[in-house]
């Protein structure tokens, strides 16, 4: 058996899965500040269109937007209150990426600003603080729950719940309300089912209730991989390799990461040969002279020791190496 349901989403149950209560009372929003006061309204709004909606080189610019009231489809049931967790959880997911300065959480100044941004809908800034508006509709929300007879259980039956949420995602320019990007967003949720008894009610409001919050959330998820997706994370740059000290035939190596006792190690000469243009002079390269090879025995938290097993120079400290 499958039902469509849909439940009231008080305060109280939302705020089982939150502990924020004050923030989830105000109904806010969240303004991201941009560091940088170099560049114009309308090239930072752009860069976060870019940030949010395609790949982009724009990953260190931190613009600073506004996540908008949810709107709902007219030709849609929605359960009281979801808009407003709906936003929440988008707007934690925007927090998690780290890829967003929120420099306030008061719910008046925030909800000002959202008001003044519609209101004034392209006549005028609203705020200074605010470059780009994010915001989501609902176009399309299903949550149904399906009993059966639970395998090996006699006389009880399993009972899952399964919701599915698409949203429409429009980014804007606060200045003059122009529509910098659009792309939707799909989110679904499927819990792990419970036991109930054969004769037992089909569910309760707290269950469904907490259905919708987790598919809100599974909805914030979605966003959040959304732009790390389109904003991957710099590659780390690799610490070079070193000769900190020479004992004898033991050399002392750091940072010893990635290291293991019996890898053989190349040892060259600090500096090297540069190779330039003979006619604009333009660096070509470096060629090193690899002065010799160590073997790693011994292995401490911070540095390597190894043994010299060949070498051709002056195997001092300074002298890189690598494997």
């Amino acid at each position: 058996m499958t039902m469509a349901f849909s439940a009231c989403l008080s305060l109280p149950c939302y705020l089982r899965c939150c502990t924020d209560a004050s923030f989830v009372r105000s109904g806010a929003v969240l303004i991201y500040h941009s560091k940088g006061g170099a560049l114009s309204r309308r090239a930072l709004a752009a860069m976060t269109a870019a940030f949010l909606a395609a790949p982009t080189a724009f990953a260190q610019v931190r613009s600073s937007a506004v996540v908008a009231r949810v709107i709902i489809d007219p030709a849609l049931t929605a359960p009281p209150g979801f808009d407003g967790i709906l936003r929440r959880e988008l707007e934690l997911a925007l927090d998690s990426t780290g890829l967003f300065n929120i420099p306030t959480r008061d719910a008046a100044e925030l909800n000002r600003v959202l008001d003044e941004v519609e209101r004034t809908r392209g006549r005028g800034a609203p705020a200074r603080s605010v470059d780009t508006v994010i915001a989501p509709t609902i176009t399309a929300i299903e949550l149904t729950e399906r009993r059966r007879p639970a395998p090996y259980q006699q006389g009880r039956d399993l009972i899952t719940v399964a919701g599915q949420l698409s949203l429409q995602i429009t980014v804007m320019n606060a200045s003059d309300a122009t529509v910098l990007s659009r792309f939707p967003l799909e989110a679904t949720y499927r819990d792990e089912g419970r036991l109930v008894d054969r004769n037992a009610p089909a569910g309760t409001n707290t269950a469904n209730a907490n259905a919708y919050v987790l598919l809100a959330r599974e909805a914030g998820r979605a966003l959040a991989e959304h732009v790390r997706a389109r904003n991957p994370a710099p590659a780390a740059v690799e610490t070079p390799m070193l000769v900190a000290e020479r004992d004898g035939n033991r050399v002392f190596i750091t940072p010893a990461t990635g290291l293991a006792v019996g890898a053989e190690l190349r040892v060259f000469a600090p500096g090297g040969r540069e190779i330039r243009h003979p006619q604009t002079n333009e660096l070509l390269g470096t060629v090193e002279n690899e002065i010799g090879r160590v073997r790693v025995t011994e292995l401490l938290p911070r540095m390597a020791i190894a043994d010299i097993i060949s070498s051709s120079g002056d195997i001092a400290a300074g002298a890189s190496v690598r494997r």
